[in-house]
């Protein structure tokens, strides 16, 4: 609808099609979620900018990926950038950085599309405002103030709240949790 492409390479052997493009796109994270249905809540505008190489259906997607702002099940991020590939059901992120909850995130990972959905990355945190975990834990509220630092270890096998796997070390500043400073 609304997300626009522009493609420009060659495309041989019809009846078994390579690749090689050159592809700009802008795509509607909402458009996204919908068309893939994982059902993510995904909203804003990305970018991306890169190739697409490769006989049909193995093609690789390489390129640089970025988001000015979004949101991601109830997560909202800005300033993302980061590239990409995609092969063989499996998207892989390295030199992601991104603003979210008043700090920043950067790190890499990967997420898998063959069978289960599964996903890792290794994250490095600064001055996240823990206040706004109350975001993705909603509707219950919890007391927390403050900020965090750290490494993150994220992982898990399914998009659901309940099977996500973290690993942290963490340093807390002027937290303040459940009344006590």
């Amino acid at each position: 609808n609304n997300s626009e492409f522009t493609v420009d390479g060659t495309l041989t052997n019809i009846t078994k099609p390579d690749l090689n493009l050159s592809v700009k796109t802008h795509l509607v994270l909402e458009e996204l979620d919908k068309f893939l249905r994982i059902n993510q809540n995904l909203t804003g505008m990305v970018a991306f900018e890169g190739t697409v190489t490769g006989q049909i259906p193995d093609v690789t997607a390489t390129g640089q990926l970025t988001c000015r702002e979004g949101s991601a099940w109830r997560l909202d991020f800005e300033n993302v950038s980061t590239d990409v590939t995609y092969q063989k059901e499996q998207v892989v992120v390295t030199n992601l950085d991104m603003d979210v909850f008043d700090g920043s995130v950067s790190g890499n990972g990967q997420l898998s599309f063959s069978g289960t959905p599964r996903y890792q990355a290794s994250l490095a945190v600064e001055n996240l405002n823990i206040e706004h975990t109350n975001s993705i834990v909603a509707p219950q509220q919890l007391p927390l103030k403050g900020h965090v630092s750290g490494k993150v270890e994220v992982q898990g096998s399914s998009f659901d709240f309940e099977d996500l796997i973290l690993h942290a070390s963490l340093s807390f500043r002027d937290v303040d949790a459940y009344g006590v400073k």
